[in-house]
């Protein structure tokens, strides 16, 4: 039973069959007008009210998603700090890769440096009076070797020339002398 026919009913049953206009229901008609401003204000509360609590429901709503989100933001933040601490161990391990193999190239190419320097001062002490007599088995060479030596240092000459190993063979009899 709504509010306004209960309070209409009580009202009528107030007023009865008194319509004489006399003071009394004069009275009644004034409540009566009263009575209903009232519910009319209780029903735009009661609207407002219900308003609310649907903001209220929906705002809640809104704010568990987004706490929902934030969670999963939260964690795919954390995965990606895994990944990029793993990322960063990985670059450390081949920086260190890396530097030892700088440091076994430059052995390797400073023996290769001594090496030709070796081979250049065999050369010249085999060639020195002819290098006819030199490919000739003369100084105790065999021919396939000393072409093959001789091949070797015009291979290493060229890519000396390209820029490809380093200068300093050509230059250098530092690698010649005896260490201390």
């Amino acid at each position: 039973m709504s509010v306004e026919y209960y309070y209409m009913n009580d009202l009528n049953a107030s007023v009865g069959d008194k319509t004489d206009g006399g003071e009394h229901h004069m009275k009644m008609m004034v409540a009566h007008d009263n009575l209903e401003a009232y519910m009319q204000k209780m029903e735009h509360w009661r609207d407002t009210a219900l308003q609310l609590s649907r903001n209220n429901g929906e705002a809640q709503a809104k704010i568990n998603a987004l706490e929902a989100d934030y969670v999963i933001s939260n964690r795919e933040l954390l995965v990606k700090q895994v990944e990029i601490q793993g990322l960063t161990a990985r670059i450390a391990e081949l920086e260190g890769e890396l530097a030892e193999l700088k440091e076994r190239f430059d052995i390797t190419d400073g023996l290769l440096n001594q090496a030709t320097v070796s081979i250049g001062a065999v050369i010249a002490c085999c060639t020195y009076n002819s290098n006819a007599e030199a490919m000739a088995g003369a100084y105790g060479i065999s021919y396939r070797a000393f072409t093959m030596i001789d091949n070797f240092i015009k291979n290493y000459n060229d890519a000396v020339s390209a820029g490809k190993v380093s200068v300093d063979v050509k230059t250098s009899t530092e690698s010649l002398k005896t260490p201390n």
